[in-house]
């Protein structure tokens, strides 16, 4: 396939927490995949909806003819934005039923590798001016009626916001962008060589017998677990706070033992270890929360956005 030497590496290769779930259907035929890019508060910050905005502009055209034209790993081939309490993020979704979420995975990671080292590598000021243009025309379209009006004022106001100039301050910020700007903001949230980077990939297997999305993945290394980590220091215990580290084998999905270092501080235990160098397992989604690494504080306990 497409995509140089990035193409080659499997999906535990790439760096980032991955949690894995059957369909609820008994008689599921499709796989999925969502892979999440946190990026950080873009609220309160006109730059980083812009850049944002921008991603998702740059990426989304060539993603669904890469990966849903050409390789047809799917029906469903979509990227969006996400802003959940404040915090932005970008997410990849991928629906299947000819190929498992293991090489969905991987055929996504490889797109994005070869998207920055090849089409944000060499963006010129004229392509980011067209992408900006187009973005700034989207962004100002006229609301087609009131409710649309009405729908827009009232989502400032249910996540108190309360900036019904958002749009226009984002456009203004869109215009000072340049093409080293995209290439650090690429580089930081997306590249995989990033110790910045926080990825969530959701695997959601198929339960039909012998389908083609049912492939089980081929044999991989024991992968790192992150667990919530319990006061006492035992994990998997029900109503624990923090995180903790032990091994899984990924093909076979067992648990072996192992107890990691928690350190609390401010209420929020942290994982000792660089989580960015690897691929970690996620069982419980809940662990997210409290493993500061990986996620976000909420918004009124995020450091206020520098101005330009």
């Amino acid at each position: 396939p497409d995509g140089g030497e990035a193409a080659q590496l499997p999906f535990h290769q790439y760096p980032g927490v991955l949690h894995q779930a059957e369909a609820r259907n008994p008689a599921e035929e499709n796989a999925a995949l969502e892979v999440y890019y946190q990026i950080g508060l873009a609220a309160t910050c006109p730059r980083a909806l812009a850049l944002l905005d921008l991603a998702d502009q740059l990426l989304c055209e060539p993603m669904y003819n890469q990966l849903r034209t050409k390789e047809q790993l799917g029906y469903t081939v979509h990227c969006g934005t996400r802003l959940t309490f404040g915090v932005g993020g970008l997410a990849f979704i991928i629906i299947s039923a000819s190929h498992p979420p293991h090489h969905l995975h991987a055929r996504l990671e490889s797109f994005l590798q070869d998207f920055i080292r090849t089409k944000v590598a060499s963006l010129t000021p004229a392509e980011l001016a067209q992408h900006v243009s187009a973005l700034t025309d989207n962004k100002l379209s006229r609301d087609r009626a009131l409710a649309d009006e009405s729908a827009r004022h009232w989502d400032v106001v249910w996540n108190e916001r309360y900036d019904f100039l958002t749009r226009e301050r984002e456009v203004a910020a869109l215009q000072s962008l340049t093409p080293e700007d995209v290439r650090a903001w690429f580089n930081t949230h997306l590249s995989a060589a990033s110790p910045s980077r926080r990825k969530l990939a959701v695997h959601v297997l198929p339960r039909a017998v012998g389908c083609p999305a049912a492939a089980p993945p081929p044999k991989l290394p024991t992968l790192p677990l992150l667990l919530p980590k319990s006061s006492n220091g035992a994990a998997g215990t029900e109503g624990s706070q923090g995180c903790q580290s032990a091994e899984v084998d990924a093909a076979a999905s067992s648990r072996e033992g192992g107890q990691g270092k928690g350190e609390k501080k401010e209420g929020i235990a942290k994982e000792e270890v660089v989580l960015g160098s690897k691929l970690w397992v996620v069982p419980d989604l809940a662990v997210l929360k409290s493993c500061r690494p990986l996620w976000e504080l909420p918004p009124a306990q995020l450091p206020p956005c520098h101005p330009e």
